[in-house]
């Protein structure tokens, strides 16, 4: 498989625990906009689409199972998402938006850190 992750250097129950840690806290601040009608149209809109039926674990796991991108691209993730929600305009992590952010910010974050990184057809299959 073209998208197969190539770590073999780092313990796999390392990275479920990562990916565990990561996705509680994903789950933990995702905001529910359907209590609140104005949330559909914050500065983040455009990154919308259907709502997920899957959670951000399920979705962690799957990133982690189909890219290269290791730990350290998770926690890079996460902090980007966080400078997203601290902005003057803040960008709002919801059920929404949440699987196309956090794709892109385990792709920005990979090939940022990463010395081999998935090409993006690989990244558009996950």
């Amino acid at each position: 498989e073209c998208c197969q992750s190539t770590q073999d250097d780092l313990d796999c129950g390392l990275e479920d625990e990562f990916v565990n840690i990561i996705s509680d806290l994903l789950d933990q601040s995702s905001y529910d906009e359907e209590g609140d009608q104005d949330t559909f149209f914050h500065v983040g809109a455009v990154f919308n689409g259907d709502r997920v039926d899957f959670s951000a674990t399920y979705y962690l796991q799957r990133i982690a199972k189909y890219s290269s991108a290791g730990s350290s691209c998770f926690i890079s993730a996460l902090l980007y998402l966080e400078r997203l929600k601290s902005k003057s305009h803040p960008i709002i992590l919801t059920t929404r938006n949440m699987q196309r952010l956090l794709l892109v910010a385990v792709m920005i974050a990979a090939k940022f850190l990463e010395d081999f990184c998935s090409p993006i057809d690989c990244w558009a299959e996950i």
